[in-house]
């Protein structure tokens, strides 16, 4: 593997028969995807260099498939070739929107790197998706326990203050309250929720459009939804409402 200097970002090559390389989870040849966590770092060109040496080093479950610099680059791969964990350093002027937006087009895990100490940040990283936050000043073994947390559904919580987690995203121990929230909103607003949550970076206009209504209709039911959710923004009704909606389709909550 090796580092190119025109696209600024690292990929693995694809490997052969007698290579000696981990086949792509996605290659016929490649192993069941419950054997290995998939990575792709996005962290400047130093720091991601030395992350993949760590998270290599560690050897199976990890697989590095990719290192990109920033997250403009990465979103190709990502889209290409989905992780199981995003390993994304928030201080590279990245914040809650970027998370969501990960969140919400790819379904991905998200563990975020970071230096700050802010709590309201950190809660709002947590509101927007990210399944584990580690402080940049942890040992290195902790990083790999957070990726492997992470890589295998989890949520890391490991270092992070209680109350650093929002009731709204604390898994089963919310999960019924919420549910039970949600059940108050009418048909309607259920559906505006659903359709908010599907297009998250979409204007008001046109997801009233998709839905048959007018802009003023769309926003008055937002009104009555956050008054009930106990929600203040759009972020907010995102981080509360995804995975439940998920669940309740599936039946799993």
């Amino acid at each position: 593997m090796s580092l190119n200097g025109n696209t600024n970002h690292e990929r693995r090559a694809e490997p052969r028969l007698d290579s000696g390389v981990e086949p792509s989870r996605t290659g016929a040849l490649g192993p069941p995807h419950d054997t290995l966590i998939h990575v792709h770092i996005v962290a400047p060109t130093l720091l991601g260099w030395g992350l993949k040496r760590l998270v290599r080093s560690a050897g199976s479950p990890f697989l590095v498939t990719a290192s990109s610099p920033t997250l403009s680059q990465a979103m190709p791969l990502l889209e290409l070739d989905p992780p199981d964990v995003i390993l994304l350093d928030l201080d590279d002027g990245y914040g809650p929107e970027h998370v969501a937006d990960l969140h919400t087009r790819l379904r991905a895990k998200v563990l975020v790197l970071t230096c700050t100490s802010d709590g309201k940040l950190l809660d709002r990283i947590v509101q927007a998706g990210a399944r584990g936050i580690l402080r940049k000043q942890e040992a290195p073994p902790q990083l790999l326990d957070a990726v492997e947390t992470v890589g295998r559904g989890a949520r890391f919580t490991s270092g992070l203050p209680a109350q650093r987690l929002p009731m709204t995203l604390a898994g089963e121990q919310a999960s019924r309250a919420d549910q039970g929230k949600l059940a108050t909103l009418t048909r309607r607003e259920r559906e505006s929720v659903e359709a908010l949550v599907s297009n998250a970076s979409a204007p008001v206009k046109v997801i009233a459009d998709g839905l048959g209504i007018s802009e003023h209709t769309l926003r008055n039911h937002l009104c009555t939804v956050y008054s009930k959710l106990g929600v203040r923004s759009r972020l907010e009704l995102h981080a509360f409402a995804a995975d439940l909606l998920d669940g309740a389709k599936s039946g799993t909550c």
